[in-house]
C-alpha cells in the first residue's frame, strides 16, 4: 500500500507543484486561533504544506510528515521562500513509523480512506497518545456516499465514515468536540469523463481531555 502511494502521490506532485492549492483548510485555520504561540504542531500527511505552512506563519513550530518525497521537497523549498525557520518537513509512512513527540494540534487531513478501519484506529489512538491535555485534533475525512467512495473497487477495505461516526469515535475517548461539519466537496480529481469528483467530507475539531498526555 505504502509503495503504490508513494509512486502514484510522486508523480502527481510533480505534474502539479500545487495540487490541493495554497489556502489551508477552514478546520486548520479554526484550529490554530485556539492555540497559544510558539505551539506544537505536527501535520500527518501534510502534502505540499498548505495546513503546516500556515500554521508555522502564525507562529507556531510545525512538523510536517508525509509518504512523498516530492511534496516533503516541496514544502521545504516553500518554507524558504517564505522565510518560514519554524517547520520541518520528513518523509515517511506514519502509519509503519508511529509518531513521536507531544503535541498542542495534531491535524489530519484526508488520509484515513486509504487504510482500513484496523490500521486506521492505530493511527487516531497513536495521535491521541502523543496529544497533550486540552491540545487539539483537526480530521478531516471522506465519508460513505460521494463519487470518491462509490467509485473505489476496495470500498469495504477502507474506512470511509458514516454520517456522525468520526465525532462519536472522539466523544467515545472524552474528547470534547470543539466544532464539526459534514458538507459535499469537489475533489481536484476529475471522473474519466471530465467532469468532477464529488465528495461527502467530514471535519471535527477535538480537544483532549485533562489527564491525556
Amino acid at each position: 500500500m505504502s509503495g503504490t502511494l508513494k509512486s502514484y502521490y510522486n508523480e502527481l506532485y510533480r505534474e502539479y507543484p500545487a495540487r490541493y492549492g495554497t489556502d489551508p483548510l477552514l478546520l486548520v485555520q479554526i484550529a490554530i486561533k485556539k492555540l497559544s504561540r510558539g505551539s506544537a504542531v505536527l501535520d500527518v500527511a501534510g502534502g505540499q504544506g498548505r495546513n503546516g505552512l500556515y500554521a508555522a506563519e502564525q507562529g507556531h513550530d510545525v512538523v510536517l510528515y508525509d509518504l512523498s518525497s516530492i511534496a516533503v521537497e516541496q514544502a521545504r523549498d516553500e518554507a524558504v521562500r517564505r522565510g518560514i525557520s519554524s517547520f520541518r518537513a520528513m518523509q515517511g509512512d506514519v502509519i509503519r513509523d508511529g509518531i513521536r513527540g507531544a503535541y498542542d494540534l495534531i491535524i489530519c487531513a484526508f488520509l484515513l480512506h486509504y487504510y482500513s478501519r484496523t490500521s486506521g484506529e492505530k493511527l487516531l489512538k497513536e495521535m491521541q497518545k502523543y496529544t497533550v491535555a486540552g491540545g487539539y485534533h483537526a480530521i478531516a475525512v471522506i465519508m460513505t456516499g460521494g463519487d470518491f467512495y462509490e467509485m473505489d473497487t476496495h470500498a469495504a477495505d477502507h474506512w470511509y465514515f458514516a454520517p456522525g461516526e468520526l465525532k462519536n469515535a472522539y466523544k467515545a475517548k472524552g474528547w470534547a468536540i470543539a466544532w464539526t461539519i459534514e458538507l459535499p466537496g469537489t475533489s481536484p480529481t476529475k471522473k474519466n469523463d471530465g467532469s468532477p469528483i464529488q465528495n461527502k467530507n467530514a471535519f471535527v475539531l477535538a480537544q483532549a481531555p485533562q489527564g491525556n498526555f
